[in-house]
């Protein structure tokens, strides 16, 4: 069986999940994980990971990278017969350079969102490092792997050449629909920072009439630096909202299930950037409920405005609470939208279709 290398800096963080259920469905490949350190409570770990969390070995790794343990690295993928080093993220795609250079190993880099850009960091001098960096890693890629449309127009934009560009949606299991004979209310399922929306929803259902704040519920599935304001927000606004914190990624379907609308209105960070894709979007379909958001980056490629979901112009606060009423209003409207995201999602988002896609593209590069 043929083997790659994947690289991810940190293994693996509780809102990864669709990386890790990217490596168990590649078919025909046999994986060899590769990191800096191993996260504490993570979903999944690397087979060499030398360094540790402590403050000490982030400084040293984030000045000297993989080269004090080059030799390591080195031997794991030489012993394991690794034919090829797939890394994620843009600065992950930079971190594994060194060593697909001295593996001898064509590298291929998949991009998720804002790492396509230019300007990924808040740090000035690393905001002058990464587009040097970024032009090198596409210099020295065999492939660059993009999770959208947007993303792949990022890249173009920002120097990539358009020949070494695939659009490779990540996908998603297709599981059966979950039993729910109650299905209400809004859901959201996200981190709790400013570019997922959280605060876009509340703002949004504030704006709805008495009796419509009162007899929807909302639950916001996460957490984050945002949930205080988001709590405070709730209580002076008079809004029914269920705080669950982090859930099970296991829990989440069924969570889903229990909703009759998906609202993930994301919004441009403060560089510009938007969500890559958002595959709750799709997680929230095949759950068939209808998505509500912005036309937004990728979010456009996971919603189907009029057919799988609503879409706000971005920012248009007025407009998604419009949607929002409507959607919890007429029911009918609503399931048939959620009826179609299911059909959607199971054509275009299959974890297995899109897994075996990428193992031809590694068999396309280790050839």
């Amino acid at each position: 069986m043929s083997v790659a290398g994947i690289w991810k800096s940190s293994w693996l963080p509780y809102t990864e999940t669709f990386i890790r259920d990217q490596i168990r469905a590649i078919p025909d490949w046999e994986i060899v994980k590769l990191g800096f350190s191993n996260v504490e409570g993570g979903i999944d770990h690397a087979d060499f990971a030398p360094y540790s969390t402590r403050v000490n070995d982030l400084i040293v790794r984030s000045v000297l990278g993989v080269h004090p343990y080059l030799n390591a690295y080195k031997k794991v993928l030489q012993d394991a017969g690794a034919m090829l080093l797939h890394a994620h993220f843009g600065p992950g795609g930079i971190e594994a350079l060194p060593l697909s250079r001295a593996a001898g190993l064509p590298l291929l880099t998949t991009f998720h969102g804002a790492d396509a850009a230019l300007s990924r960091s808040r740090s000035p001098w690393a905001r002058s490092r990464y587009p040097r960096n970024l032009s090198e890693l596409f210099r020295h890629s065999a492939k660059l792997i993009a999770v959208s449309s947007h993303i792949a127009d990022a890249l173009l934009k920002n120097g990539a050449p358009a020949k070494k560009i695939e659009v490779l949606h990540t996908g998603t299991k297709i599981i059966p629909l979950r039993d729910s004979d109650d299905r209400q209310g809004i859901v959201f399922v996200g981190r709790l920072i400013d570019i997922k929306g959280p605060m876009e929803l509340l703002r949004a259902m504030s704006l709805t009439d008495k009796e419509i704040r009162h007899s929807t519920p909302i639950t916001i599935v996460g957490d984050g630096p945002l949930r205080g304001a988001l709590e405070s927000f709730a209580r002076d606004k008079h809004l029914t909202v269920k705080f669950t914190g982090k859930v099970d990624s296991g829990l989440i379907p069924a969570l889903l299930r229990s909703h009759s609308v998906f609202c993930g209105p994301s919004l441009p960070a403060k560089d510009g950037t938007r969500e890559g894709f958002g595959m709750v979007f799709i997680e929230a379909a095949l759950q068939e409920l209808a998505c509500v958001g912005y036309a937004s980056g990728g979010v456009m490629e996971a919603v189907e405005h009029g057919t799988t979901g609503l879409l706000a112009p971005e920012g248009d606060i007025q407009t998604l609470s419009q949607y929002l009423v409507r959607l919890t209003r007429d029911e009918e409207f609503s399931a048939n939208l959620g009826r179609n995201g299911r059909v959607r999602a199971k054509a275009m988002f299959n974890l297995d279709v899109q897994a075996e896609n990428l193992a031809t593209i590694y068999q396309e590069v280790a050839n």
